[in-house]
C-alpha cells in the first residue's frame, strides 16, 4: 500500500485513516506532516481518528510538531495541545517541552487570545 493513500482526502474522508492502521510506523513517518494539516479543526470528522493514529509516533513527528508550536496558527496550536499532545508518548512530550513551557510561561498576544497558553500549562501539569 502506498501511504499516500493514508492521508485523508477531506474533512469527511475518515476511511483514508483506517488505511494506517495496517501501515504502521515507521512507513507513516513520510507523511506525518500531511496527517498533521487534519488536527487544524478538532470539529472535522477526520481530526480526533487522525490523532488518535499519531498518538503511536515516535520521535519522529517532534520536528513537525516544533513548526507548529512555533508557527503563528495559534487555533491549530490549541487544537494540537488539545488533542494530540497529552497522549503522545512520554519521550515525544519530553522532547517538546521547550515549546510548551515557552508558549505557558511566555505567549504572543494571539496565543493569549485562544488561550494556548493555558492548555501549555495543562500538558505541562501532567509530567508533575
Amino acid at each position: 500500500m502506498n501511504v499516500e493513500q493514508c492521508i485523508p482526502k477531506d474533512k469527511l474522508d475518515t476511511r483514508a485513516v483506517q488505511f494506517p492502521e495496517t501501515v504502521g510506523y515507521p512507513a507513516l513517518n513520510p507523511v506525518l506532516p500531511q496527517l498533521l494539516e487534519w488536527l487544524q479543526d478538532l470539529n472535522w470528522p477526520v481530526a480526533l481518528p487522525v490523532a488518535h493514529l499519531l498518538t503511536r509516533a515516535g520521535l519522529e513527528i517532534v520536528p513537525p510538531l516544533r513548526q507548529i508550536l512555533a508557527s503563528n496558527d495559534s487555533i491549530w496550536k490549541y487544537w494540537i495541545l488539545t488533542a494530540l499532545v497529552p497522549s503522545l508518548r512520554r519521550e515525544v512530550r519530553e522532547a517538546l517541552r521547550s515549546e510548551i513551557t515557552r508558549i505557558a510561561d511566555n505567549p504572543t498576544i494571539d496565543e493569549k487570545a485562544e488561550e494556548v497558553d493555558v492548555k501549555a500549562k495543562e500538558v505541562l501539569a501532567l509530567e508533575k
